[in-house]
């Protein structure tokens, strides 16, 4: 059903978003309700919120806007998605870079969890709002594989497993300058940048972190190299690459300030993952990857 744009003022506390919208709106379902937030239609004292169980308080405002009559599909809708491998139980995406996982502060619409309801609507209602059968995350300019469950029993056990370290993970980074052997292993703890609070930073008292690499092609000022993060900390290979003097290339929080091979994203690839069944899935490398390593080639 179509729910025309609308103001409400809020006249009670402790209610959730979607339940307070169902209930005002006449012939409106909740699913519909929870929709309309997750694409980013509903906004809250001027700020839009994507979380259905948001909690009101009296005196909220609360804004509902429509798309374009013309544009009835969000752009997450109509994403084209690239689907490696897919079951009744799960699916394994392909992501290009550029992408944002979920919708978050920034990004409330045309996120890869958005593009994935669309294309499998059972995920809808499917674990925690806004990341809908999500098993793990990847960031927005990091290129690869990410897996949805369809089920909360598939959902609960790839999560299990992901946690377990029982998935084998292997990225692919082409980094600046060269790292001190040919393989190795990081060890070092992870924690919130005392100094600049929107980045993550190698740190004591910080929590367990590890990433085993090996180099996969050498070349005169970059390398590129296979990197196996254990763990799954955030930013954890873009901070270990960092921590033992070999940057990712383009990376603009934790690499070097002038980029270098021409590239506009950080140079970090999700390239195989393998389940404990030993099934295993690659994707391809993305186009501006290649390009990148062409260059470092002739350098």
């Amino acid at each position: 059903m179509k729910v025309d744009s609308a103001d409400l003022k809020v006249e009670v506390s402790g209610v959730r978003l979607d339940a307070y919208l169902a209930d005002r709106l006449a012939d409106t379902s909740r699913t519909t309700v929870q929709s309309l937030i997750r694409n980013g239609r509903v906004g809250v004292n001027s700020k839009i919120i994507v979380k259905p169980s948001f909690e009101l308080h009296s005196g909220d405002s609360i804004s509902i806007s429509q798309p374009n009559s013309e544009s009835p599909l969000d752009d997450a809708e109509v994403m084209r998605l690239e689907i490696v491998h897919e079951t009744v139980d799960y699916m394994v995406i392909n992501k290009p870079p550029g992408i944002v996982v979920h919708p978050s502060p920034g990004h409330a619409r045309g996120t890869l969890a958005q593009a994935a309801i669309a294309y499998a609507p059972e995920l809808s209602g499917l674990g925690e709002a806004g990341r809908e059968g999500l098993v793990h995350r990847l960031d927005k300019d990091t290129s690869g594989l990410i897996v949805f469950a369809k089920n909360e029993t598939t959902l609960a056990l790839l999560q299990q497993q992901f946690k377990a370290r029982e998935i084998d993970k292997t990225y692919l980074a082409l980094v600046d300058g060269a790292p001190p052997s040919d393989k190795g292993r990081v060890e070092a703890p992870i924690a919130r940048d005392r100094r600049m609070r929107k980045r993550f930073a190698v740190q004591e008292g910080g929590r367990p972190a590890i990433t085993e690499f090996r180099i996969r092609e050498s070349f005169r000022q970059h390398t590129l190299m296979e990197a196996f993060p254990i763990t799954g900390r955030t930013h954890q290979v873009r901070i270990h690459m960092k921590f033992i003097g070999c940057p990712v290339v383009g990376d603009e929080v934790y690499g070097h300030r002038d980029r270098s091979l021409g590239v506009e994203r950080q140079q970090l690839h999700a390239w195989k993952l393998k389940f404990p069944d030993r099934e295993e899935f690659e994707a391809p490398i993305p186009a501006d990857l290649s390009d990148a390593i062409r260059r470092a080639r002739r350098l």
